[in-house]
């Protein structure tokens, strides 16, 4: 069976918040926060990590996913697998219309229960 997430936290979960300058607005102090990744917000990670992902990643980059269209739908059903894990956290700028600035999975290695 593997591990699976407890049902609490809850989701969404803020993990972490921080202060940073803002790069697009002078260097001005903003705050961050690392989340839960919430179903609604799949597609939006999709489409985040193939703007920003697939082509910057060396596996990715040398094996050139993104110019193949088997090669980018299987990694595509391999996140999609990975977000329903309920696994997946996201960085967000506060204020921001929920612009996903960065996002990862948090795998747990086989044999951990």
């Amino acid at each position: 069976m593997g591990w699976q997430r407890p049902a609490e936290p809850t989701i969404p979960t803020v993990w972490y918040t921080f202060q940073a300058p803002d790069p697009d607005n002078g260097d001005q102090l903003v705050t961050y926060r690392v989340e839960d990744l919430t179903e609604d917000r799949y597609d939006d990670m999709i489409q985040h990590y193939t703007d920003n992902f697939v082509d910057d990643e060396p596996f990715c980059e040398n094996k050139q996913i993104s110019k193949d269209e088997l090669s980018l739908a299987e990694i595509v059903g391999f996140w999609r697998w990975c977000f329903e894990k309920r696994m997946t956290v996201v960085c967000y700028k506060e204020g921001s219309s929920y612009e996903i600035l960065r996002g990862i999975y948090l795998g747990i290695p086989s044999g951990i229960h």
